[in-house]
């Protein structure tokens, strides 16, 4: 069993919160996001890839699991190794089709040679002014190949994982 000494919670919980106002105030202070001044050029970027990739990632996966059960006509949880490393495939080239555009425009921001920042907008149109619409899928391919493998590993170390601490009946 599982025990918690809670009066060293509170004073770690507080510890922990002085710590993050600590970082936002310091963000706040001395950035602007919409003009990418942090020190690493491509925040904003960063965080608009991110929330949809992963959210598509993670959505993508368990589709996938519930349409191979339905066609497999087994439980979800009956799912062998290879279909599981299917579905995190899925998920994977889902999750870069949908995210590669702003990750190209990220990585603009971040390579382009410039004492300014370099604002988002400014850099989408950079990237289409020099090679129009194709420019935000320069590389798409080789992203694609990489992630299938990258991620049918980790969905399915993750499924393993989770199914042997599910199977563990006494954490101590």
């Amino acid at each position: 069993n599982v025990k918690m000494n809670n009066s060293n919670l509170g004073k770690n919980y507080q510890y922990l919160e002085k710590i993050i106002s600590g970082y936002r105030y310091d963000i706040l202070r001395n950035s602007n996001m919409m003009n990418q001044s942090l020190p690493n050029k491509g925040l904003l970027a960063t965080i608009l890839r991110e929330i949809p990739a992963y959210s598509g990632q993670f959505l993508s996966y368990e589709y996938s699991k519930i349409m191979f059960s339905k066609i497999l006509q087994i439980p979800k949880e009956s799912l062998n190794s290879i279909t599981l490393m299917c579905c995190g495939s899925i998920a994977g080239i889902n999750a870069w089709i949908w995210s590669y555009p702003m990750d190209v425009i990220k990585s603009t921001q971040q390579t382009i040679k410039s004492n300014k920042p370099y604002p988002l907008k400014k850099c989408i149109k950079y990237i289409y002014n020099k090679h129009g619409y194709k420019g935000f899928f320069i590389g798409l391919n080789a992203c694609l190949l990489r992630s299938i493998p990258a991620n049918a590993t980790g969905f399915l170390v993750y499924e393993k994982i989770f199914k042997y601490l599910n199977n563990q009946s006494n954490f101590e």
